[in-house]
């Protein structure tokens, strides 16, 4: 075992893993002490996803070496961590809704009789006692589907115990949770805590974080940037740990003309959020960030008609409309940017003109017939305008890298002369050459009139490229603040301290 861990329960060691050209965790090193309640926070893609994962054996990291109670674990190796004794509750957790809470705790562990067949009665019996010594107020009879989030995430918390759980991972437990129903939990665990069982508790609300944890680990682009006692930190400490430094806009405030080419009013959609409003002036780029939970995507998708709101009030360069399907937005100038551009945003098997072309039939065939000259000239032109790295424009999507397919999809919607660019996540997953393109690209777009709508988890490319910053919260609107106004220190702290439920 290195040292420097020697009272360490759980000891992770230069744990570094890349993603193509991102290097997800750099060096990175993380102890856990015995019946210790943990914190790990950090922006979107700093790194807390991939060590818990590392650590439930879901992901082999490139170099490094894990410890528990000084025997090293193989990585990469699912079953071996569970072995260990380590689980994760996750945030989308992995009960079945249609069976009772007492087959859920004890899946694939059930009690049997003699020719294998289930013991029901010490099933039940065993998932009781194991509720009541945890003060869990559940019928072990009940169908998990009909019960809360609040009480599936305490049921996935059982099953974890049920299998001689020494470590338990938290991934985001209180994104959708009420204040009681947080407080409900936290009193578990700090019943897991007095059992000797330790907890690993990522959260983006820092106001969460000083209450339950004993110590705080901060993650910023990959790396640990400091393990601190609870008692050393207070909310605008940890907020400058995650940020790291103050950040300057990388591009100047563009030239809005004033006009308003979409508005937007008490939009809705139930379950989800509710009564979304703001203006889109010509040739600005506002900004949405949010939470875990906030519906960023939602409310993109919605705009776009490839998920109907239902209801609210439109109105588009002055006329009104309604969002109907994504073809009818692409006819009144709106394109949309997905997440995942592997699955919504790019076709891999087609050739890069394809991909580039396939919104802009009209521009490219005559009478219903499509020209191939036409084709070649259009893709030929994007490619050289977003400077697309491809071995040619007959080359598949797949072969490109992860920032050239998202050249190729941003490379699409241009080509179709949209005057509105829906984007989410665009710059997720990319490297850092290949970010600072796209970014170019979407500042380059609005410059020359158009407007933009960009959603993003990094703070600090929102304030490098929004004229305003829209805060979403538990799918409503808090504020819209204009970026020479505000922070990112500023909008983090009303993200995260305050939440409300």
């Amino acid at each position: 075992m290195a040292d420097g861990f020697a009272d360490s329960f759980l000891e992770m060691s230069g744990i570094s893993k890349r993603f193509g050209g991102v290097h997800a965790l750099n060096n990175v090193s993380f102890s856990l002490r015995k019946g210790e309640v943990q914190a790990m926070i950090g922006e979107n893609g700093a790194g807390k996803s991939t060590l818990i994962k590392v650590l439930s054996g879901a992901v082999k990291p490139d170099e490094g070496e894990v410890f528990l109670e000084g025997r090293q674990l193989k990585l990469g190796d699912p079953k071996e961590s569970m072995k260990a004794g380590i689980r994760t509750v996750y945030q989308e957790m992995s009960l079945i809704p249609q069976l009772d809470v007492a087959r859920n705790i004890f899946l694939g562990n059930e009690p049997v009789l003699k020719g294998a067949f289930i013991d029901r009665k010490s099933l039940y019996e065993k998932a009781d006692s194991l509720l009541a010594e945890l003060g869990i107020e559940i019928d072990p009879k009940c169908p998990v589907g009909k019960l809360s989030i609040a009480e599936r995430q305490l049921i996935e918390v059982a099953k974890a115990l049920s299998m001689d759980a020494k470590i338990i991972i938290f991934d985001e437990p209180t994104a959708t949770l009420s204040r009681r129903e947080t407080e409900v939990l936290f009193d578990l665990i700090f019943s897991l805590k007095n059992r000797g069982i330790s907890s690993i508790f990522i959260s983006h609300r820092l106001g969460e974080i000083l209450p339950i944890a004993d110590r705080v680990t901060v993650l910023k682009d990959g790396r640990v940037v400091a393990t601190k006692d609870k008692n050393e930190l207070d909310i605008p400490e940890m907020i400058r740990l995650m940020v790291g430094r103050t950040v300057k806009s990388q591009f100047p405030l563009h030239k809005k003309t004033g006009e308003i080419v979409l508005s937007v009013k008490g939009m809705s959609r139930k379950g989800l959020f509710q009564d979304i409003s703001f203006d889109l002036q010509q040739g600005e780029v506002l900004g949405i960030a949010g939470l875990v939970g906030s519906y960023r995507t939602e409310v993109l998708k919605s705009i776009f008609g490839a998920e109907l709101p239902d209801k609210g009030e439109f109105q588009l360069f002055g006329k009104p409309f309604s969002p109907k399907s994504p073809m009818d937005s692409l006819r009144r100038g709106i394109g949309f940017v997905p997440e995942n551009r592997k699955e919504e945003g790019i076709i891999l098997h087609l050739p890069v003109r394809n991909n580039i072309v396939i919104s802009s039939l009209n521009q490219v065939s005559n009478m219903g017939f499509l020209r191939l000259k036409k084709i070649a000239e259009l893709a030929s032109r994007m490619i050289k305008a977003l400077r697309i790295s491809t071995p040619g424009m007959n080359g598949k999507g797949e072969q490109l890298s992860g920032g050239n397919q998202q050249k190729v999809v941003m490379a699409k919607w241009m080509a179709a002369n949209t005057s509105i660019l829906l984007l989410d996540e665009p710059t997720r997953g990319i490297d850092v050459g290949s970010k600072a393109e796209l970014l170019r690209l979407v500042h380059e777009y609005a410059e020359q009139g158009n407007s933009v709508i960009l959603v993003s988890s990094d703070l600090q490319e929102l304030f490098s490229l929004s004229d305003r910053i829209l805060l979403l919260q538990n799918g409503r609107v808090i504020g819209i603040y204009n970026r020479e106004e505000t922070s990112q220190e500023q909008v983090l702290k009303i993200l995260m301290e305050g939440e409300k439920h």
